[in-house]
């Protein structure tokens, strides 16, 4: 467990300070954008997150999962993600420039300057997860990390100018001045981990590929595990597009930023799982639970700790960091910060049974979260507002945990104590460096 408790450690040790400078530099970006511009950029970043994901068919975790166990060449691999790339890029310059849809386009906000920005940012996003795949199947999470705390300070600095040069009226601060920067940050985000990646990866492709013994084993495993995170997704961001649809940009505004305030201490759950992936992918069994069950424990005492401080002075935090506008953001953030009790052990718990080959499992678990989501977003929206909304992610994030908590007990013959009591020897197990 060495190498794991390595890369988890100098992961927290970069991704940590990434994030406290990506918080400070989201201050300076929400109070540049406003209620009503944080509500666009809230809607537009969802839109590609979920383009993204719906046109990967589940590649990103075919990548990780095969070059971990070997069991597809690597050249082929490389080959069926290039040909993925293509064929994303055609099916989203279609949607982008035929669509006038309003879910997808926020209303005032969809002349051909955020068409080109959805374009340009959907294929720079997409290149980026796929090299990150790559990195990860290697277990380059030192590169990856290196690249994490780069843009982290280059976004501080630049958003942090920005503010400043808008508050003294030098320059004249605007929604579409926030877009094309971003755009531009994360070009230079994709031209680090491309550098990255020719150094890890010197094989040519291989399209000789086998529509029986590549393709389809390759989507076989892929496709089932995309449509649970797509799925997943969905529990996660289909509130964005309810309350914009409903309620409009401002409200929005406020509910993106208690989501994204919320969400912060998922970051614990994200680093552990994104990290024990490829050791969860390998064939021995005894080892992968032995793995699973110290970090479930530590996970979940850090993410109840954690969440316990959020909702004692999270109210005061935020207005202190995002200022008065945002005072309507408190109360959807204080019903959602204890969702993120029973969501951060849900990732690891889908990591553990996706990397066992059943990412079946995950996709019904993820639709019971999404019927949930669906049929009270419908009902309490309209009438609640972003409390509704909130009220609404709470339950699905707790109907989720509960059928991932099912499942490994009764099929994976977990207990309760496995999972959540920390034991004495979890601590040496995570230090251990013998």
């Amino acid at each position: 467990m060495q190498s794991l408790n390595k890369n988890i450690f100098y992961t927290f040790l970069t991704q940590i300070p990434a994030l406290i400078i990506s918080i400070i530099a989201g201050i300076f970006i929400t109070r540049l954008l406003g209620p009503e511009g944080k509500g666009v950029f809230a809607v537009y970043a969802a839109n590609i997150e979920i383009m993204a994901l719906m046109f990967s068919f589940g590649t990103e975790q075919g990548i990780v999962y095969f070059i971990s166990n070997k069991h597809i060449d690597e050249k082929k691999i490389l080959a069926i993600s290039i040909s993925v790339l293509l064929i994303a890029l055609i099916l989203n310059f279609f949607i982008v420039f035929t669509s006038s849809n309003k879910i997808l386009f926020v209303e005032n906000y969809n002349n051909l300057f955020y068409k080109l920005y959805l374009f340009f940012l959907f294929g720079i996003t997409f290149t980026n997860s796929i090299i990150i795949s790559f990195l990860k199947a290697k277990k380059q999470f030192k590169k990856i990390n290196t690249v994490l705390i780069v843009s982290a300070i280059l976004n501080l600095s630049t958003y942090l100018s920005i503010f400043v040069l808008g508050k003294y009226d030098i320059i004249k601060t605007s929604i579409k001045l926030v877009f094309v920067v971003s755009l531009i940050l994360i070009t230079i985000n994709l031209l680090l981990y491309l550098s990255f990646f020719i150094k890890v990866y010197t094989f040519k492709t291989n399209f000789n590929l086998s529509l029986k013994k590549d393709i389809i084993p390759f989507y076989k495993f892929s496709f089932v595990g995309f449509l649970g995170m797509l799925v997943n997704f969905l529990n996660y961001r289909l509130d964005i597009w309810f309350v914009s649809y409903f309620k409009g940009s401002i409200q929005l505004g406020l509910y993106a930023l208690a989501v994204n305030f919320s969400q912060l201490i998922m970051m614990i759950s994200k680093i552990v799982s994104s990290v024990m992936m490829p050791y969860l992918a390998e064939d021995n069994d005894k080892q992968r639970r032995d793995i699973f069950k110290v970090y479930s424990r530590v996970n979940f005492i850090i993410i109840s700790i954690g969440v316990l401080i959020l909702y004692l002075i999270g109210n005061y935090l935020l207005i202190f960091l995002y200022g008065n506008a945002f005072y309507g953001s408190i109360a959807p953030f204080r019903i959602l910060i204890i969702g993120m009790t029973f969501t951060g052990s849900s990732q690891l718990y889908s990591s553990f049974i996706s990397t066992s080959g059943r990412n079946d499992l995950c996709l019904y678990t993820n639709l019971t979260g999404l019927f949930f989501t669906i049929v009270l977003d419908i009902f309490l929206i309209p009438k609640y507002g972003i409390i509704g909304s909130a009220y609404a992610t709470l339950i699905s994030y707790l109907s989720i945990f509960l059928v991932y908590f099912g499942i490994l007990v009764f099929k994976y013959k977990f207990t309760i104590s496995s999972l959540f009591i920390v034991k004495k020897n979890d601590i040496k197990i995570i230090l251990n460096k013998k």
